[in-house]
């Protein structure tokens, strides 16, 4: 198993620096009291009507008959799965300090019709990327592989429940951990969660899943195959949980 064997090709991708989200998410009427005014608006409207007018040349968003900015119509279909999806899911890979550091926390947007995987980068910036709604696990898995969560060897033939005291060897030498969150029927009255989550520590995975948020866990030792498939079945009963899904395959071992 490995990153290639999971990876799938966008069918459309974008990036937009932050007064241009700005202006794309009001021209959605989707801007929540909380967003703060990106600094580049502050001192008057004359920044706002140039990034706008930045954003109309390039085609991302176009005059409507009114005089009013709306947003192109490619360009809306692919950050409103990210706006208003059915199921969000949101993955994180977190380096401790002796591994470097820093964290990679990305969000797979799905729908009926579509998954957009959104994040922002190190600079600020906005990244969107669509993928078919059957692409979901593939993504989350590339991810994951990419950021070093799976990159783990094989346990023991049988492996053992670790002591207190083992344990906190393990976490001492821990280099990465990984939270997986999926909410889903986000545009219902009800919302149901699932929820993962494991640590790196010497090349060995070990996992702490539960039910759902908040209920108890077990802790085991697992390789990188028994790792894409808890992923996939904690993607597949966030699924399950959205009116008129199909399951999908279970990844190849």
């Amino acid at each position: 198993m490995n990153a290639v064997a999971f990876a799938p090709w966008p069918i459309a991708q974008h990036a937009f620096r932050p007064p241009e989200i700005w202006i794309i998410l009001k021209a959605m009427q989707v801007l929540v009291p909380h967003v703060e005014t990106p600094p580049e608006f502050k001192g008057g409207k004359a920044g706002e009507a140039a990034i706008q007018k930045q954003l109309i040349e390039q085609g991302i968003l176009k005059k409507s008959g009114r005089g009013r900015a709306r947003l192109a119509p490619e360009v809306e279909a692919l950050i409103l799965p990210a706006v208003l999806p059915e199921l969000a899911l949101l993955v994180s890979v977190s380096r401790t300090v002796q591994a470097g550091g820093a964290a990679g926390l990305v969000c797979f947007n799905w729908t009926s019709g579509t998954v957009v995987v959104n994040w922002v980068d190190e600079h600020g910036d906005h990244h969107f990327e669509a993928y078919e709604p059957d692409d979901l696990q593939a993504c989350v898995l590339e991810f994951l592989w990419r950021a070093g969560g799976m990159d783990v060897e094989e346990p023991a033939e049988v492996p053992e429940v670790p002591s207190a005291e083992a344990f906190e060897r393990i976490a001492g030498r821990m280099t990465r951990m990984v939270s997986l969150l999926a909410v889903a029927g986000l545009r219902g009255e009800k919302q149901n969660s699932r929820a993962l989550g494991w640590i790196v520590s010497d090349r060995s995975a070990w996992l702490m899943q539960a039910g759902a948020v908040g209920g108890e866990g077990v802790l085991s030792q697992v390789g990188a195959a028994q790792l894409a498939l808890a992923v996939f079945d904690l993607v597949q009963q966030a699924l399950d949980l959205i009116p008129h899904t199909t399951p999908a395959a279970a990844p190849a071992q």
